[in-house]
């Protein structure tokens, strides 16, 4: 990224006054291209067939029974899987290796932030940090509404199948709230920022910033307002997905709650 300073020395008064904004406070996230190329296919085929036997869900409970079907975290009676304390994601072989490779990219993402020294603490993430996982698979009229995850410290997200007409993830600031709260009239400011993946990415940011997978609402409410100009628009009566939309969530727990006892000692 290159920096300007120009706004920070004073003017010259013998010439045009210049006026400028400064965009403080750019905040990164993390992002792979082509992510574990070797095991998407399979990762893709696996979900995709336990997707498929999932269908009873939608029998036992029509409305309900469609959300929890998508999302691997649940059970036909929508009992999450971390209150049995399962692992949200099985029957995926891949898994344990995919979830290691993530691991080392928080890690590398991690290094961007801090000038972190500490290799007891580095070893004991690299095999012991907490994961909170999933597998999520989308049609064309669903969505998930703005969330965060700030009880954690990384979030993650694998776009295993992904194409050209799947929802892309949205972004909105952390002073999304107050800055609308401040301003009289609709603010012009951009709190939203809105990535179109491609197969086989990985994004990684941190667990408090907020982010929704857009649905119809994206076309019925934000296409003629300038804050979505940026958003995803569809027409959801006319939209089809040819395949599903596809991906892994991998969430990282706080740092402290991931270490272990020996670790915490060595400390």
């Amino acid at each position: 990224m290159e920096a300007s300073y120009e706004a920070f020395f004073l003017p010259d008064i013998n010439n045009v006054m210049d006026v400028n904004i400064i965009n403080l406070f750019e905040f990164p996230i993390y992002h792979v291209r082509n992510f574990a190329p070797e095991h998407r296919e399979t990762c893709a085929s696996n979900i995709t067939n336990q997707y498929k036997e999932r269908a009873y869900y939608i029998d036992n409970n029509p409305i309900k029974g469609e959300y929890w079907r998508r999302i691997s975290l649940y059970d036909d009676k929508g009992v999450h899987a971390h209150t049995k304390g399962l692992d949200g994601i099985q029957g995926i072989p891949e898994w344990s290796i995919v979830k290691k490779q993530i691991k080392d990219h928080a890690i590398d993402y991690l290094h961007s932030f801090t000038d972190l020294k500490n290799t007891v603490l580095l070893k004991s993430l690299k095999e012991d940090w907490t994961d909170y996982s999933w597998w999520s698979c989308y049609a064309e009229n669903d969505d998930y509404p703005w969330h965060h995850h700030a009880n954690m410290f990384f979030t993650s997200c694998w776009f295993i199948q992904h194409d050209e007409k799947h929802a892309p993830l949205s972004f909105r600031s952390p002073l999304h709230s107050l800055i609308n709260g401040w301003l009289p009239g609709d603010s012009k400011l951009k709190n939203e920022v809105v990535i179109k993946p491609e197969q086989g990415d990985l994004l990684i940011w941190p667990g408090w910033l907020e982010h929704e997978v857009p649905g119809p609402d994206a076309y019925i409410f934000y296409n003629k307002m300038e804050q979505g100009a940026n958003k995803w628009q569809y027409d959801p009566d006319t939209i089809k997905y040819d395949q599903l939309r596809i991906t892994l969530t991998c969430n990282l727990g706080k740092l402290h709650d991931s270490l272990t006892t020996h670790t915490r000692e060595a400390i």
